[in-house]
């Protein structure tokens, strides 16, 4: 007896559904249709032959490759979607992002001398391209920019040994026979082409049949087109700098946004504002900078001119611009809960900077002068400290350093400790051990590695410890160990302050000169450091100049690595009535983070900005610009 395997099985059931509809099925009566070859590869310019530059598992795909599937037989292009074959990128969780793209049957043209035209020279049935740039597609469909950059797609392609029937089908009706995988990984990169782009228009939304350069009367919200001989690479663009609009009745770069035609052949500068009541002389700058998808810039840049028209309705419209290149609005005499922020001024780069602040936690067991010269020895010493939850404020902390207590108000012994090892790690018993593990609750972080500690002699009582290699991270609600390992003593004694007072549990336990560990109730007292993430900054007042202003929203340039945050709220403030052009402090409103709804009318108005570093990566954020716009009539 044969068996049947569930994929055989399956792939039988289907044919079997087929016999029922009527006659043989396809695999009987039109022969089996199967993917013979799959590849990646370019097509060359006009005759748009295939070449081969890569097949399955490639790891180097250029963004603008194709993919040819060749079949055994004829295809019927009308079965080819994104069910029969499936080209994307696997997201986990079982989600699958499809490619976009397009399926053309493969054919090559040649150059026919008598039309002075590429004809189609011949049709290959049995190859099928898909090209994620969708060029012959209509151009509002395109997509210039291809696959994802440096991302893994798979290709899967239905067979009925899948057991379904919704497969790619031959030209006789016949069913793709087997399943086909495949994987390859995309580059960051495009076909090099060589071919400097050029500019080939400029216009504006009003009159986009005439260009812009020299007009006058330019409808005063007009968005700004410039069109391009091939797709640009969108991140190019930029509207402070290589598509720049710059307004001279108003002295300032106009704001606005740039967005790509789909065919990435022009590109759409959008005023978000207009252009104000003019006439106003406004210069477009269009850098030769700008380059193409495979990097070639532009042969040259261009400068427009044109003038708007007089638009009486039109509101006027300012900014307020903070570089953070100056600290002349820098609120100097706010007082940070968290840490102040870094606001640059004359410093490069010129930005608002999250830091890594530091502050600390004294935990004091003791007033009394009483020192333990434990593990602070000329032998050998070993102890450990245990401090509760409560007394480490039962808040998760990073911690990067700790400072011991002289037991006098005066300067510590000079000494240096060879060897020296300290550890940090959790407690959930609320006791210690003499074994010294048994201490900890999960695994201890050493943070001061058989190294030689000295003494800081310049600053009294308080006298910080070995410099930590790496911070340790503190959960929040278990208890602290602190192991400090003298193993060969050092070349003095110093007394760290100390008190016999039971602190509830084996607190401390002390072995030195050799003997054996004591477990003792006693206590130490320790200034433990900490990062804290979270930074701050105010501004003093601006001045809008205007009585009834209307802000709009605001805009920010930022860095914000993964894991950090920026926050900013307004406050706004009308006029002194007694003393004119300054802000009447009994006016001012809320902080809000929305000026455009909650802030009209303010003439004054000043920020407050938090900003969160990751203090797992060493990031932080920065604010390089900070505008707040605003409308007046």
């Amino acid at each position: 007896m044969r068996f049947l395997s569930w994929k055989t099985a399956a792939g039988s059931l289907a044919l079997g559904a087929l016999l029922a509809l009527g006659g043989a099925s396809s695999a009987e009566a039109k022969g089996d249709l199967v993917l013979k070859r799959f590849l990646i590869g370019r097509l060359e310019d006009n005759t748009l032959k295939f070449v081969a530059t890569g097949a399955r598992g490639t790891q180097n795909a250029f963004r603008d490759n194709v993919l040819m599937l060749v079949f055994s037989a004829p295809v019927n292009m009308s079965t080819l979607d994104n069910r029969t074959v499936k080209v994307g990128i696997p997201a986990g969780g079982g989600l699958f992002i499809d490619a976009d793209g397009s399926y053309y049957p493969y054919k090559i043209k040649e150059f026919n001398s008598v039309t002075g035209t590429f004809e189609d020279k011949r049709i290959y049935k049995n190859r099928v391209l898909f090209d994620p740039t969708k060029r012959n597609d209509d151009e509002n469909d395109r997509n210039p920019y291809g696959f994802e950059e440096n991302s893994l797609y798979t290709v899967t392609i239905p067979g009925l040994d899948s057991g379904t029937t919704k497969v790619v089908r031959g030209a006789d009706g016949g069913y793709n026979e087997r399943t086909f995988t495949t994987n390859f990984r995309t580059t960051d990169k495009y076909l090099q082409d060589y071919k400097q782009p050029h500019i080939t228009e400029v216009v504006a939304s009003d009159a986009p049949l005439i260009a812009l350069d020299g007009r006058a009367n330019v409808d005063s919200r007009a968005d700004i087109i410039a069109r391009f001989s091939e797709p640009m690479l969108p991140a190019a663009f930029d509207p402070t700098t290589t598509f720049r609009v710059f307004n001279f009745g108003q002295n300032r770069v106009v704001s606005g946004v740039i967005r790509p035609a789909p065919d990435g052949l022009s590109f759409t500068f959008r005023p978000a504002f207009g252009y104000g009541r003019g006439p106003y002389n406004v210069q477009v700058t269009l850098s030769s900078s700008l380059s193409d998808r495979s990097g070639n810039p532009l042969d040259k840049g261009a400068v427009v001119n044109f003038v708007t028209e007089l638009d009486l309705l039109a509101p006027n419209y300012e900014e307020i611009v903070e570089g953070f290149d100056t600290r002349t609005f820098e609120d100097t005499s706010y007082q940070a809960i968290y840490d102040k922020a870094t606001w640059n001024g004359s410093k490069a780069p010129s930005s608002l900077a999250g830091t890594f602040g530091s502050k600390s936690l004294d935990i004091i067991v003791t007033t009394a002068a009483n020192g333990d010269g434990i593990p602070l020895w000329t032998a050998q010493a070993h102890t450990q400290n245990l401090y509760s939850a409560a007394q480490m404020g039962n808040t998760a902390r990073t911690v990067n350093g700790f400072a011991w207590r002289y037991y006098t108000l005066g300067v510590p012994v000079a000494a240096s400790y060879p060897n020296m090892t300290v550890q940090m790690g959790h407690n959930t018993s609320t006791s210690l051990n003499v074994n010294y593990t048994g201490s900890f609750s999960d695994v201890p972080v050493t943070v001061f590695n058989t190294a030689t500690y000295t003494v800081p002699t310049s600053v009294p009582e308080w006298v910080v410890g070995p410099t930590w290699t790496a911070n340790w991270a503190y959960n929040g609600r278990d208890g602290v160990v602190l192991d400090i390992n003298n193993p060969n003593g050092g070349t003095n004694v110093n007394y760290w302050r100390y008190t016999t007072a039971a602190q509830g549990g084996i607190t401390k336990i002390r072995g030195y000169s050799g003997g054996a560990a004591s477990a003792l109730t006693w206590g130490n007292d320790v200034r433990f450091f900490y990062l804290v993430d979270r930074s701050e900054a105010q501004s003093l007042w601006y001045d809008t100049d205007q009585n009834n202003p209307g802000y709009l929203d605001p805009i920010f340039t930022q860095t914000t690595p993964p894991g950090t945050v920026t926050s900013v709220v307004f406050q706004g403030a009308r006029e002194n009535p007694v003393v004119p052009n300054t802000p009447d402090l009994t006016t001012i409103s809320a902080w809000t983070s929305d000026p455009l709804n909650d802030l009209s009318g303010f003439r004054f108005i000043r920020f407050h900005a938090d900003l969160t570093s990751n203090l797992g990566s060493s990031t932080r954020p920065t604010i390089e610009e900070l505008k707040i716009p605003f409308i007046f009539y």
